[in-house]
């Protein structure tokens, strides 16, 4: 074929036409890219779930204020839990609740100045009701505490009138001790225990029987 005339270059790819076309060239160099969004999404979103999948747990997990600010005992979740102690006459004394019905009816005339322990006890479990024993002289366990007289308060604490107990027992346990049997407690709630003497002579050791029923 013969040659038509003399040649004429063709124009660079990457000069942009008078009429405003951007060459193929141009559209896909390198620093014309624009990166993916998905890391930074991702990120993100992982983010954001962690954080708040982490707050929500955390905060479902406690169903209850905790135990009280003096600290507690936990109640058995079950079985029996056994704890000690002794009234020497170095303890607190008050002038004993006439527990054997609650709220009790009036206070002592002979253990006016009796000794008393107290145990607070905080249900960290599943609703319950527990039996509470005061082993003392004469019960399983080498107790000499020869006439306890037990006292039960609903809370952390032994309110400010004492006659407002939730249950209290003197003789109702097989040997020479206190029971009653069946307290109920529901979860996160306290309650407080007091192992005391029928008179103000009435000391020794003891033993305190928590058992869920």
């Amino acid at each position: 074929m013969q040659d038509s005339g003399p040649g004429v270059d063709a124009p660079a790819l990457d000069a942009a036409p008078a009429d405003g076309f951007t060459p193929m060239d141009a559209m896909f160099a390198p620093d014309a890219f624009v990166p993916s969004t998905d890391a930074g999404t991702d990120a993100g979103t992982d983010a954001g779930t962690d954080a708040g999948t982490d707050a929500g747990s955390d905060a479902a997990i406690g169903t209850d204020a905790g135990p009280p600010p003096g600290g507690c005992t936990p109640l058995p979740t079950s079985g029996t839990l056994m704890l000690t102690g002794t009234l020497d006459g170095s303890d607190p004394t008050w002038e004993r609740p006439l527990a054997t019905s609650c709220p009790a009816s009036g206070r002592s005339s002979v253990g006016t100045a009796a000794g008393y322990d107290t145990f607070v006890l905080c249900n960290m479990g599943a609703a319950g009701n527990f039996e509470i024993a005061l082993d003392g002289s004469g019960e399983p366990g080498s107790y000499t505490l020869s006439d306890p007289y037990l006292v039960i308060y609903a809370g952390a604490m032994i309110p400010a009138d004492e006659l407002m107990c939730l249950d209290g027992d003197d003789d109702g346990n097989t040997g020479n001790g206190s029971l009653v049997d069946s307290v109920p407690v529901a979860p996160g709630a306290s309650i407080t225990v007091v192992p005391s003497g029928f008179d103000n002579a009435d000391l020794g050791t003891y033993g305190l029987r928590i058992t869920r029923l």
